[in-house]
C-alpha cells in the first residue's frame, strides 16, 4: 500500500521534489486540468505551493485514517478534532480552506467544475497559488485543494462566466455536491455561473437558457438575493438545468438583473461535449 505525499512539483519555479512518480504525474496533470478550465474563463494559471500542499495532504491523510467516525462526514469533514487520530494544525488549517473530493485528483478537479459551489473558488481571478494532496489507503481515497489561501491582492475581473462564452466540450450533467443547491439527488444539467466578483449588489436576476433551436431549458436558478440553500455562494448567479443537457448542443445563456443599482445585462453561448 502506498500513501501519496503530494508535494511534487512547483511550477514556473524551477522546484520539485523526490516523489513518487505516479503521484508526480497525477498531481502534474491535475493541475494541467484546473489550468485549462481557468484559461477558458479568460483567467491566469496557478501554481503549487509546497507549505499549503503540505496542510492538505496532513487533513487528506486524517480524513483516511478516521474515515468510520461520524465526525468526519458530511460538511465536519472540513474540519479537525484533535481528539481523533492524526490531528495537526496544518490539516486543520487546510480543512476550513479546502475543497474535498474522494476520488483521485485528476477525476476531483472535473467533478468540481461541475458543480455550483465547489466551482467558484477554483474561478477565483486573484487566486495565485493552491495546495493539493491525496492520500490513499486500502482503496479509499481523499483528494484536497486549498484554493482560498493562496488567493491575494485584486481581483483582474469583475464577472466570471462559467462556461464562457463560445467555450466547447461543456459536460452535459451536473456533478455529485454537498449541500445539493437542487434540494434532492436526482440527474440534473451542467451548472451555468455567473460569478460577480467584487461583492457587487446583485439583485432582480432574470436568467434564461435557450437551444439553437430556441426552446427554452427549465432551470432552478440561484441568486445572491435568493440563493438555494444556507451555503455560500461567492455573490453568484447559479442556473442549473433540471435535466442533462444534450450532447453536441449550442445553447444561448441572457442574464439580466440589476448590479449596484444599475442595469446589466449579458449573452453569451457554449457548445457540450460529443458522447457516445
Amino acid at each position: 500500500m502506498r500513501y501519496f505525499l503530494l508535494l511534487t512539483f512547483v511550477l514556473h519555479s524551477g522546484l520539485c521534489f523526490p516523489q513518487d512518480s505516479i503521484s508526480s504525474n497525477e498531481i502534474s496533470t491535475a493541475l494541467i486540468i484546473l489550468n485549462k478550465a481557468r484559461k477558458a474563463a479568460d483567467l491566469d494559471t496557478v501554481t503549487i505551493s509546497m507549505s499549503l500542499s503540505n496542510g492538505c495532504y496532513q487533513h487528506a491523510k486524517y480524513l483516511v485514517m478516521n474515515k468510520d467516525n461520524p465526525l468526519v462526514c458530511g460538511m465536519s469533514a472540513h474540519k479537525e478534532y484533535s481528539s481523533l487520530k492524526g490531528y495537526s494544525k496544518e490539516g486543520e488549517i487546510a480543512g476550513q480552506s479546502s475543497v474535498i473530493h474522494y476520488v483521485k485528483p485528476t477525476e476531483a478537479i472535473g467533478g468540481w467544475l461541475q458543480t455550483f459551489y465547489h466551482r467558484i473558488p477554483l474561478l477565483q481571478p486573484n487566486l495565485k497559488e493552491i495546495g493539493i494532496a491525496f492520500y490513499e489507503k486500502d482503496g479509499y481515497v481523499v483528494s484536497l485543494i486549498d484554493c482560498i489561501s493562496g488567493a491575494h491582492g485584486e481581483n483582474t475581473k469583475d464577472v466570471v462566466y462559467y462556461p464562457s462564452d463560445n467555450q466547447n466540450n461543456v459536460p452535459v450533467s451536473m456533478g455529485n455536491e454537498i449541500p445539493n443547491p437542487m434540494g434532492a439527488d436526482g440527474s440534473s444539467g451542467f451548472p451555468i455561473t455567473i460569478y460577480f466578483t467584487q461583492e457587487q449588489e446583485v439583485t432582480n436576476v432574470r436568467i434564461t437558457l435557450m437551444d439553437k433551436n430556441n426552446k427554452v431549458v427549465f432551470c432552478s436558478v440561484s441568486t445572491p438575493e435568493r440563493p438555494a440553500t444556507y451555503f455560500t455562494q461567492w455573490n453568484t448567479i447559479c442556473a442549473i438545468p433540471r435535466k442533462p443537457l444534450i450532447p453536441s448542443m449550442t445553447y444561448t445563456v441572457t442574464v439580466k438583473c440589476i448590479v449596484n443599482k444599475k442595469p446589466f445585462e449579458k449573452t453569451f453561448s457554449f457548445k457540450t461535449e460529443k458522447t457516445e
